[in-house]
């Protein structure tokens, strides 16, 4: 940081920021997953699995790991398959449709990378973020100093749990700031390499929210199995379990049931979670009326959203207002 502040990279406050006069070990707790059927718990368990999830605040590098996301993450943006959020996705199917049906025979796929954050090897993952950082067009911060930053957030890691310390050697930890970009970045270069190298069939418009992809594929499911073992025997680390169905050539992507129709145009439906419980704000809190006021639109306006059909629509809201007047909202 000194030599940073020397060069002019940074100035007096943000080196003051970077070095906290005080810190503490990341604490490390388990984020229960509660949406999870119990058929698929772990054998023997009374309860859901847990999600390892790091609370980094108040840490030695946790002003640094801030520092390097903020001249990193908009590198995210930029990555071919990058989808920002549902409504980002809704957009391009809405194009899709726009500019005609899809190839006979095409079939929605899904993909989901088994505990992505903690399988990155951390010297790949620093690698990937290099080869990044130097596409920008302006380095006022070097390449080289964030990447000495990342690399003590990646390496310095210490975690207390249960009155026990440990240091992370493998991936980064969920909660620390810069983690969801290391995560794209890694998974975008990996994505790359494996499509580049990759020789049958391609997958058509190959697309990720950080472990979560999704494409459209227009083979045959013999060819999919090849490519999914492909994608599962490129990197040693990584797997990916994937989702399809050919006869209802429908599947669940973040929070949207996507499906196609008879004539091939994307269709578009609301999924939730089966163990998803109804705990919207109580009208009787604390909180002020307007919030309690805005919630029912602001949900009415996401189903309008999701729902390509009108019928699916009117039956998407019939439940949620069900669900409004279970939790004291007023009919009108």
């Amino acid at each position: 940081v000194k030599t940073a502040l020397n060069m002019g990279w940074i100035d007096k406050e943000q080196a003051a920021w970077l070095v906290p006069e005080e810190a503490a070990p990341g604490r490390l707790y388990g984020l229960v997953k509660d949406h999870v059927d119990p058929d698929k718990w772990p054998e023997g368990s009374q309860i859901p699995p847990m999600r390892p999830v790091e609370s980094a605040s108040g840490t030695t590098f946790e002003n640094a790991s801030h520092f390097v996301d903020i001249h990193s993450n908009h590198l995210v943006k930029d990555l071919p398959s990058y989808w920002q959020d549902t409504p980002d996705m809704l957009r391009f199917f809405k194009s899709e449709n726009e500019a005609g049906p899809q190839p006979p025979g095409t079939v929605p796929v899904t993909l989901d990378v088994t505990s992505l954050y903690t399988n990155i090897p951390i010297l790949q993952g620093i690698e990937a973020f290099r080869f990044f950082l130097d596409k920008r067009p302006e380095k006022i911060v070097p390449t080289s100093f964030l990447l000495i930053l990342l690399t003590l957030v990646l390496t310095c890691n210490v975690l207390v749990f249960d009155n026990n310390f440990y240091v992370q050697l493998i991936g980064t930890a969920m909660g620390t700031r810069v983690a969801p970009t290391f995560a794209n970045l890694f998974m975008g270069a990996v994505e790359q390499m494996a499509l580049k190298k990759w020789k049958g069939l391609q997958p058509r418009h190959f697309r990720r929210f950080i472990d979560d992809i999704f494409f459209f594929w227009t083979g045959s499911e013999n060819d999919l199995i090849q490519f999914i073992k492909y994608l599962n025997d490129f990197h040693p680390y990584l797997k990916f379990k994937a989702n399809y169905d050919f006869s209802k050539k429908s599947v669940v992507f973040l929070d949207t049931i996507i499906s196609l129709t008879n004539d091939n145009f994307i269709k578009t439906d609301l999924y939730e979670k089966p163990g998803r419980k109804c705990n919207y704000l109580l009208t009787s809190s604390c909180h002020p009326s307007h919030i309690t006021e805005n919630i029912p639109f602001s949900l009415g306006l996401r189903l309008k959203r999701i729902c390509s059909d009108n019928f699916d629509f009117l039956s998407r809201l019939d439940d949620l207002k069900a669900k409004l007047l279970s939790r004291g909202y007023r009919v009108n």
